[in-house]
């Protein structure tokens, strides 16, 4: 990284690339653990292909350091500025904000940006996102359906939905369709494969599930949440060795907290999954 910054203080020195070198020095001060050096650097980033990528950067840094107010303002402006970044900024303020644990202020941007862009795919699905983590299941769905009805050939709004229908709730007919519908449309992606993989076990269809997600992990072999998956199916049907390397599979592919805790407690048997008598909600 020493020659990389030489190299690029050189140019802005020379009056050179200053986009450009701006965009790598604040990346190179980030690596280094200077927020205050790369925020400056990334301030002076105008224009040219790392533009976004540049106020994304900066927009993470100022929010850790608390100075949202300071970001948002900026982001304002160059919507003002140009229009055209209207949607790509909207959804990165609302996305940096969501990831920094900042729900209310991510609600309030994208309530505001659909309100202002109601047919806009990428920001309904982002608010979709946020009604799930503040658990407000019916907006969740309710933006779904629109999505889905906006661009009826999308097969991510339809794996989502039916998804969360088939893991949440008991509503398994309207899930499987759903699935079934994104399956036509995307044959051979993992995560529908997994979906449809997890409606036949919450359904208990367990061979048909066991199958699926047998497939879906050939697919994608390092997603921890698959492979989970793939081991309550063979715990159910009594490939418990298999389950159990499963679990440890998914484990070792560091997988999110609330995923970890139940792979630990399956792990040491204090939680693993039972079968229920059919057409029953599944609980772990």
């Amino acid at each position: 990284l020493s020659d990389a910054r030489q190299y690029f203080e050189r140019l802005v020195e020379n009056a050179q690339r200053l986009d450009d070198s701006h965009h790598y020095l604040g990346f190179i001060s980030t690596q280094e653990n200077k927020p205050e050096e790369a925020i400056e650097h990334f301030i002076n980033v105008d224009g040219g292909g790392n533009f976004l990528q540049s106020q994304r950067s900066l927009t993470e840094l100022m929010i850790k350091a608390g100075r949202y107010p300071e970001i948002k303002s900026r982001l304002q402006n160059i919507r003002f500025r140009n229009p055209d970044y209207n949607i790509a900024l909207l959804s990165m303020e609302a996305n940096v904000l969501l990831d920094e644990g900042h729900l209310e202020e991510s609600g309030r941007v994208l309530n505001n940006a659909v309100g202002a862009f109601p047919t806009n795919i990428q920001l309904l699905f982002l608010r979709s996102i946020y009604s799930q983590e503040i658990n407000d299941l019916s907006s969740m769905e309710a933006d779904l359906r629109k999505i889905i009805q906006l661009n009826p050939g999308s097969p991510v709004a339809y794996n989502t939905l039916g998804y969360f229908l088939a893991d949440s709730t008991d509503r398994y007919e309207e899930a499987y369709d759903l699935i079934k519908r994104a399956i036509e449309l995307a044959p051979d992606d993992p995560a529908i494969i997994d979906s449809l993989g997890w409606g036949y076990y919450q359904t208990e269809q367990f061979e048909d599930a066991v199958s699926e997600l047998e497939r879906a992990v050939e697919y994608r072999p390092e997603d921890p949440v698959i492979n989970d998956h793939l081991g309550d199916a063979y715990w159910v049907v009594g490939r418990k060795l298999e389950a159990r390397f499963q679990w440890l599979r998914s484990l070792s592919l560091e997988p999110d907290r609330d995923v970890e805790i139940g792979l630990r407690q399956k792990l040491d048997g204090k939680k693993v999954p039972k079968p229920l008598p059919p057409g029953k909600k599944r609980d772990l």
